[in-house]
């Protein structure tokens, strides 16, 4: 698969690196820092209208990861970077759900409460008819998901 367009913003602080391909149109972005991410203007991300730091905080809440950014510290032998550029594995289930191997991921839910996880993947409703959601219930059986 590959990533397509990528798009990065730069001050003497962070690199802001921008995924259009990824992006779910969440609104998270402009929300957290309306100053910066404009999105009926161009450039839509103004890296200049606000702290690093603030642009940061609200990148970390992207939820999709279109967002992420680097930090420019010439003290550090590798840059730090968003917690948006980790990695997990997801398996998609026929008819059923995602499988999500989740060894050092937390789920947080949108208010940003950790979501209690067990074992080493977690299951995640695909079909919508799950009375716990996110996880999956096995409904999907019960209403003939075809995904």
């Amino acid at each position: 698969m590959s990533e397509g367009k990528v798009k990065e913003y730069s001050n003497d602080e962070i690199t802001v690196i921008w995924k259009p391909d990824l992006c779910i149109h969440s609104g998270e972005c402009v929300n957290g820092s309306p100053d910066v991410f404009k999105p009926k203007e161009r450039p839509w991300i103004q890296i200049e209208k606000s702290a690093s730091k603030q642009i940061m905080q609200t990148i970390d809440k992207c939820p999709s990861g279109a967002l992420s950014y680097v930090v420019q510290d010439e003290g550090l032998k590798e840059p730090k970077t968003s917690k948006n550029e980790n990695s997990i594995k997801i398996e998609t289930m026929k008819g059923g759900p995602f499988i999500v191997q989740n060894e050092g991921v937390r789920l947080l839910d949108k208010e940003g409460n950790l979501c209690e996880t067990k074992g080493k993947s977690i299951a995640l409703c695909r079909c919508g008819a799950s009375a716990n959601k996110p996880f999956c219930d096995g409904s999907h059986t019960s209403v003939d998901f075809d995904g």
